[in-house]
């Protein structure tokens, strides 16, 4: 029993740390139901929860659902900058939804391995990843241009050599498979005896 005139304080739930970005921004007893719901595995949480988020809360939710992948990427960058030019917690988040808003789908079919294995013409493979890379590129400068005012020179400078190696790296099997495709021999009849 609490003490007299002493706030009776919620147990402490666990929610993974991607959900901040969210949590910071809704109010005290939204974001406490929130909570709630988070640490309940049960298949109705995510009805609630959309009915508990308004539409633009709930696609973020969505969206920090499925971002481990981004959020470990840009905490190797704040990792890297760490000793040199710290990011302050309003710089990652901006950094995190921002990269969230540009991030492709154009991603995945670079990397996607079905890809190799669909009954797809090597020449329409490469033409396909090719189109994904164009894409990728895009969001990569429309990113890079969003969060550029909000970083000091030698922060953009660090994330610019970053984000270059990080593309680089996604996309060089992309360029060797491109490079390892030999045009298909046209069919004709005089190959035939």
């Amino acid at each position: 029993m609490p003490a007299p005139g002493a706030e009776e304080q919620e147990p402490a739930i666990t929610i993974a740390p991607k959900y901040a970005a969210l949590l910071d921004q809704l109010p005290p007893l939204t974001a406490s139901r929130l909570r709630a719901l988070l640490a309940d595995s049960s298949a109705r949480r995510e009805r609630e929860i959309s009915l508990l988020l308004s539409a633009e809360e709930y696609s973020l939710y969505e969206q920090l659902r499925e971002s481990d992948a981004i959020q470990a990427h840009l905490q190797v960058f704040a990792n890297q900058v760490q000793t040199t030019s710290p990011l302050h917690p309003e710089q990652q988040r901006a950094l995190l939804l921002a990269k969230l808003n540009h991030s492709t789908a154009a991603q995945l079919l670079v990397l996607d391995p079905e890809l190799d294995r669909a009954n797809i013409p090597a020449m329409e493979r490469a033409y396909a990843r090719d189109l994904a890379a164009a894409g990728i590129d895009h969001h990569q400068r429309a990113f890079l241009d969003e969060v550029r005012p909000l970083l000091t020179a030698a922060q953009w400078s660090e994330l610019l050599e970053f984000e270059r190696v990080s593309i680089d790296d996604l996309l060089t099997p992309v360029i060797e498979d491109h490079s390892a495709v030999q045009p298909e021999a046209p069919i004709s009849g005089a190959d035939n005896p």
